[in-house]
């Protein structure tokens, strides 16, 4: 019996004394996703934008489910971040040296209020106290404009938290 595998379908040839060959083909069960869904609070201007991208492409390629803003709906803003942030239990925010954070703490705070798990990824020249929340957080920083560069902490910090890769 030979077996080749490509992906989810996995076929199985069989010859036979007679040297016929038989085919059957198996669909394999979906793999359950192990890694957990994160909410990534940032700020929506393109600088930020540039610097999440390899971030979120990071995230999806390891296998989260990213979820950011959502679509337009007749609920208010801070209604459905709020329920983003419930559904999660990673609170990853990335802090860029915008001049306010006000929102990104109030997300931030609303997280730690609902125990969910926070990382704050940190830009060096961003001014940001996380102690306003109440407890002075572990921040991850990162050289301007660079993200890559704290993806080994942000790895470690997942390993720590039981996720496999």
């Amino acid at each position: 019996m030979w077996i080749w595998s490509q992906r989810r379908t996995r076929i199985s040839l069989r010859i036979s004394d007679s040297a016929s060959v038989t085919c059957r083909y198996q669909r394999r069960p979906e793999r359950p996703t192990p890694q957990p869904k994160i909410f990534l609070g940032r700020h929506f201007d393109a600088r930020s934008e540039k610097t999440v991208a390899p971030l979120r492409r990071l995230l999806y390629l390891l296998g989260f489910d990213v979820l950011e803003g959502e679509a337009y709906n007749s609920r208010s803003i801070p209604e459905k971040v709020k329920s983003r942030i419930e559904q999660q239990p990673i609170y990853l925010a990335v802090i860029t040296n915008a001049e306010s954070h006000d929102w990104l703490i109030a997300e931030a705070a609303y997280a730690l209020g609902k125990d969910k798990h926070i990382i704050l990824l940190v830009e060096d020249r961003a001014k940001f106290n996380p102690t306003i929340l109440g407890k002075d957080l572990e921040q991850i920083r990162f050289p301007v404009e660079l993200v890559e560069k704290s993806f080994t902490k942000l790895l470690e910090e997942f390993r720590d938290l039981g996720v496999r890769f």
